[in-house]
């Protein structure tokens, strides 16, 4: 080992007439930048998914949107599952706000659940595909397939994959922290306007868009 060490501190060239610089190895220009810094922290324990920045941090809805997704995808969301094992709460993780099937987890919560599954399912309808079965919040991001939609509705289509899960974390909370219980119709508005509100470039809770929504995912 100190032979090792002797050996790399022997290969550094000094120049004594150049100022000294800071530079990041792991760039080709020397330039720390924290994306290239993620990357090559990851190297060595490489994800089964690709993080998909282009994806999660879209313009195509909020910046809070895409740091909740970039939470869901590397399993950090404040679910009691994560809190449990953080040691944060003192309940068990086997309280669940949205149903009664399993520990609160991102893919349960956001995919899995039987509300879940009928929000994903309602939407996928509306276009007219055959329900098609997703397991985790990884395969939401990265797989979310176009179809031939008018060109509002693949606006509206497009946000669904953040809008859909967006909506159900906001359903959760609102049972957890105010005790207020939605159903499934609620929930749907609510996702509704969020990617009505995004396409537009708005981020707010006019119900007004609600009743033409439909209408614009006709080809």
């Amino acid at each position: 080992m100190n032979f090792l060490l002797f050996y790399r501190i022997d290969s550094i060239v000094l120049f004594p007439d150049q100022e000294d610089q800071l530079i990041c190895l792991g760039d080709k220009k020397g330039i720390y930048i924290v994306k290239v810094a993620y990357l090559n922290q990851s190297q060595g324990t490489v994800p089964v998914t690709p993080f998909p920045s282009s994806k999660v941090w879209s313009r195509a809805w909020p910046h809070r949107v895409g740091f909740f997704l970039w939470q869901a995808f590397l399993n950090r969301l404040p679910t009691l599952s994560n809190l449990h094992r953080r040691k944060s709460v003192l309940d068990t993780p086997n309280l669940r706000y949205l149903c009664g099937n399993a520990v609160e987890t991102e893919d349960h919560l956001l995919v899995q659940c039987p509300l879940a599954s009928r929000v994903w399912n309602y939407f996928i309808n509306v276009v007219g595909s055959p329900i098609f079965t997703i397991s985790s919040i990884k395969e939401v991001v990265v797989g979310w397939k176009s179809f031939p939609l008018s060109m509002q509705g693949l606006q509206l289509w497009k946000r669904l994959p953040a809008a859909i899960p967006w909506g159900l974390w906001k359903a959760r909370n609102a049972i957890a922290f105010f005790g207020k219980i939605s159903n499934l119709y609620d929930v749907i508005r609510d996702i509704k306007i969020d990617a009505f509100n995004w396409s537009k470039g708005l981020d707010c809770q006019e119900k007004r868009y609600v009743s033409s929504f439909q209408m614009l995912f006709m080809a």
